[in-house]
């Protein structure tokens, strides 16, 4: 009987299904942890939407170093070209959804803001002045004095 070359079929499936598991169970436990439910108005709908687009982005740079660290079961599977093409596609995909989180978190937190500041009621330069401007009562007192 001949020895078959490569790796078994069923460990590129197999890696494939741990990969995409990382990402959904980072979902179920965003699920689980009342992201669903923070989906009522829009400020809270925000932050919860920008709290899952940074989990799945961390479980991608998580994946991002499974990709090129040269696990033998992964690399004998895939082939280091595929590996590489994978790495490049996964972190794309982790920066745009750290700046979607950002941005997400940012509108949200502005949205669940009790008011805006409005320009027209900060305060003037002359207000501030005046309020900021104090004498001491007295000087401090010297060593020498005492």
């Amino acid at each position: 009987m001949a020895r078959r070359s490569g790796p078994p079929r069923w460990w590129r499936a197999a890696t494939a299904t741990a990969a995409w598991g990382v990402v959904v169970a980072v979902c179920a436990l965003w699920a689980y942890g009342g992201g669903l439910r923070e989906l009522g108005d829009l400020g809270s709908a925000l932050v919860s939407l920008g709290r899952l687009t940074g989990l799945v982005a961390s479980a991608l740079l998580l994946l991002q170093v499974v990709l090129m660290a040269r696990v033998p079961v992964v690399e004998r599977a895939w082939g280091q070209d595929a590996l590489a093409r994978a790495h490049r596609v996964v972190g794309f995909s982790s920066f745009v959804l750290l700046w979607v989180h950002v941005v997400l978190i940012s509108a949200g937190y502005a949205a669940r803001a009790p008011r805006s500041v409005s320009w027209a009621r900060l305060p003037t330069s002359s207000s501030t002045t005046r309020a900021c401007s104090w004498r001491s009562p007295a000087p401090w007192p010297s060593a020498s004095s005492s």
